[in-house]
């Protein structure tokens, strides 16, 4: 019994060892850091900025990342960028211009990129909202959300202009206003509105590479009384 033991305890130590060869050890978290989120997790689709703490390898070497699952630009800062949602292993490479090593992995968590969300004030907008009439003609603008976690995230969209309408009696009164502010006209349109009614918010939003698109194509917002 003692030397079946013995043999599964040898036998755990050569796939850990054979694990260590192929992968290399473990890093501790700190030896690469997120530039991009807060948390620490890489998004799909979008330059995810890393930090390589270079003096935690104790190495002259040229040091390179490997990814398995996207693609890796190696630069400074190197930028990952996933394909897919889930996990992540980053792999530390050096390089002497002759041989290669293995310096070690990190995994990192990996999620998709959350869908803009539209603010008035700091009231998040989802189609068939209901929101009080008091609230909606004291509010100042709209704004687009992305994610706390994303640092900057909300510097990537602006927008351009809005429109907002509602029909009466068969007839459709709408108003459009540049920018994100409401205006007067805008409120007026609140006030028009019948209780318990919508009114349509539509947006045009600018990314900061210049591509214009409208988002959304339209949300419905119902105007409630409040006694």
């Amino acid at each position: 019994m003692r030397t079946m033991y013995i043999m599964f305890v040898l036998l755990c130590q050569c796939f850990v060892l054979y694990g260590q060869s192929r992968l290399g050890v473990a890093l501790p978290d700190s030896s690469i850091v997120s530039l991009t989120s807060r948390s620490g997790r890489l998004y799909c689709g979008i330059d995810n900025l890393l930090k390589v703490n270079i003096d935690d390898f104790k190495t002259k070497d040229s040091v390179f990342l490997q990814a398995n699952n996207g693609i890796v630009i190696n630069d400074y800062p190197f930028i990952v960028i996933p394909e897919r949602p889930g996990s992540l292993r980053i792999t530390v490479m050096s390089t002497d211009g002759k041989t290669q090593r293995n310096l070690g992995f990190i995994n990192f968590a990996v999620d998709n990129l959350p869908e803009p969300k539209l603010l008035i004030d700091t009231i998040i907008v989802t189609d068939n909202i209901a929101l009080p009439r008091e609230h909606l003609i004291k509010a100042k603008q709209l704004s687009i959300f992305i994610s706390n976690d994303i640092i900057d995230s909300y510097k990537w969209y602006t927008i351009k202009e809005f429109s907002m309408g509602y029909y009466l009696g068969g007839y459709n009164i709408s108003q459009n206003n540049t920018g994100c502010a409401f205006n007067e006209a805008m409120h007026k349109i609140i006030m028009g509105v019948l209780p318990d009614r919508y009114f349509i918010i539509t947006v045009i939003i600018e990314s900061n590479t210049g591509i214009i698109k409208t988002w959304p194509i339209a949300r419905k917002i119902y105007v409630i009384d409040l006694p």
